[in-house]
This record gives structure tokens, C-alpha cells and sequence, in this order.
């Protein structure tokens, strides 16, 4: 079972650096796949409306998905959802 954690954090941590994603993409997709509306997951982040559609577009293209729905879908099958794994 030691073998099976270190792989899934090694893997966790290949897409975060591969995909270059910061602590706050990371939220962004929590609130996204947590239901949250544009406008509260700008409130959340403290940024824009604009702001968010933005960092959806750039992330629906690294993670070559046709929306935000299926980024953060494939994002927490991923295991990058889980607490304990946004970058420093």
C-alpha cells in the first residue's frame, strides 16, 4: 500500500508541474467542481468575473477538455482536489 501512496503523490505532483498550475487553479477547480457560479467563485478568489472565464479558457486548453465542467472533472480524478496537494 506504501508503494500505491508514493506513485499517486508522484503522479499528483508530475501533473501539477507538467501543467504548470498554481495553488489557485487548483481552488478554482474546487469551487467549479463544488457548484459554485462564476460570480461566487470570483468573490471566493477575490478577482473577476472576467478573471475566471479567463483561467477557465487557459485550463480547458492545458488539460484539453471543452469546458470548465469537464477541467475540474478531470482534474479531481486526477486526485488534484484533494487537500494537501496545491503547490507552494
Amino acid at each position: 500500500m506504501g508503494l500505491h501512496a508514493w506513485w499517486v503523490r508522484w503522479f499528483r505532483k508530475e501533473i501539477i508541474l507538467t501543467y504548470r498550475l498554481s495553488g489557485e487553479d487548483i481552488q478554482l477547480m474546487k469551487l467549479e467542481r463544488e457548484g459554485k457560479s462564476t460570480k461566487e467563485i470570483a468573490a471566493a478568489l477575490g478577482i473577476s468575473p472576467a478573471s475566471v472565464d479567463s483561467r477557465f479558457q487557459r485550463l480547458n486548453a492545458k488539460f484539453n477538455q471543452p469546458n470548465r465542467r469537464a477541467t475540474a472533472q478531470l482534474a479531481a480524478e486526477y486526485g488534484l482536489l484533494q487537500d494537501g496537494n496545491e503547490p507552494a
